[in-house]
């Protein structure tokens, strides 16, 4: 299925492989493209899932130098939720 123009979101996951399990059995994403780390096959370095012609990307969270989180910031971490999912919400 082709991909419809539009903005593609980017996550990072601790556990990417169990993300991307969860992703497709949740929420009906299909993998496009998975490349796992050639030293560690349990991190994964790039992932494009896709759902009804959009794509999200994803990876595995990368040691940096530079943090990436919330709680390394002194702030919260969220979850986040896309109602984009369920449909578009009738009035």
């Amino acid at each position: 299925m082709p991909v419809k123009p539009a903005i593609i979101p980017c996550l990072r996951y601790e556990d990417a492989p169990a993300a991307i399990n969860f992703l497709c059995r949740a929420f009906g994403f299909e993998r496009h493209a998975v490349y796992p780390n050639a030293a560690d096959p349990t991190r994964i370095d790039h992932a494009q899932l896709v759902r009804e012609g959009q794509m999200i990307m994803l990876s595995s969270v990368a040691d940096s130098d530079h943090p990436r989180r919330a709680d390394d910031h002194g702030g919260k971490s969220r979850r986040q939720y896309s109602g984009a999912l369920r449909g578009p919400r009738r009035c």
